[in-house]
């Protein structure tokens, strides 16, 4: 049944959560969190040409384009499941913190950022050799995360800390801590202006970073406790969903 506006419903798996897109293939990837699995779905054809089997209760995705590797966070398993794309097989089960939520890749670096809602972390796991290289201490109860490929630049939110944390790509470190309103939740990057969209859950607002100066040069009113962000960097558009109000607010980059 199609809904007015929609062009297709896809039946997936029990409790669908996180979603990715691999835009080189045109192939959309949904965690389903009741299920223990993934939905692979032709975008061309809107069909689940795949249901893969992966740790227990999956929850972020996110997908290198370069190698075509997807990685699954398992938050009861303290694990991130490896699909190779081409083949749609899980290639590597990587240990990672408690609770990993959260998960971003850098396609330029080939490298994965998991964040760890229990551990207070970042697990900084090499694409190549699927190995974690590094964690990386943050704030209390992250919880989203978004990578600049452009600066080698990763923005973790820390929903209890009020702020979000800077980790530079190259040598795993935190640079930098950025208060934001209450509970920040979702965060996003416009690589082209180096500039950084926090939506902050219970203040109602969206913070906008300079990604040059780490510093918070607007906050704009957004009711209704938005939730996630997106970016779509030719438009300089941003994308914030209400999620009290079933809505989604859409921002002007270059006027807020």
């Amino acid at each position: 049944m199609l809904v007015e506006g929609f062009t297709a419903t896809i039946a997936v798996g029990t409790h669908p959560k996180g979603v990715a897109v691999n835009p080189s293939t045109n192939t959309v990837y949904v965690t389903n969190q009741g299920s223990n699995s993934v939905s692979v779905i032709d975008g061309a054809t809107n069909a689940v040409t795949a249901t893969i089997a992966v740790g227990s209760n999956p929850f972020g995705v996110a997908v290198n384009p370069s190698t075509n590797t997807i990685y699954v966070t398992n938050s009861f398993n303290k694990t991130v499941s490896v699909i190779n794309g081409a083949t749609k097989a899980v290639t590597a089960t990587v240990a990672v913190g408690t609770h990993p939520f959260g998960v971003a890749v850098n396609p330029t670096t080939n490298t994965a950022y998991v964040v760890n809602l229990g551990s207070k972390s970042v697990s900084v796991i090499n694409g190549a050799t699927n190995a974690v290289t590094a964690t990386v201490t943050v704030g209390m109860h992250p919880s989203a995360i978004a990578a600049n490929a452009s600066t080698n630049t990763v923005y973790v939110t820390n929903q209890a800390g009020n702020s979000v944390s800077v980790i530079n790509g190259a040598t795993s470190t935190v640079t930098a801590t950025v208060p934001v309103r209450r509970n920040p939740s979702g965060v996003a990057v416009n690589p082209t202006t180096n500039t950084v969209y926090v939506a902050d859950l219970n203040g109602n607002s969206v913070s906008v970073i300079d990604g040059a100066t780490n510093a918070v040069t607007s906050t704009v009113t957004v009711a209704n406790h938005p939730y996630a962000v997106a970016v779509n960097p030719s438009t300089s558009t941003i994308y914030v969903t209400a999620s009290t109000a079933s809505s989604l607010v859409v921002l002007g980059g270059a006027t807020g």
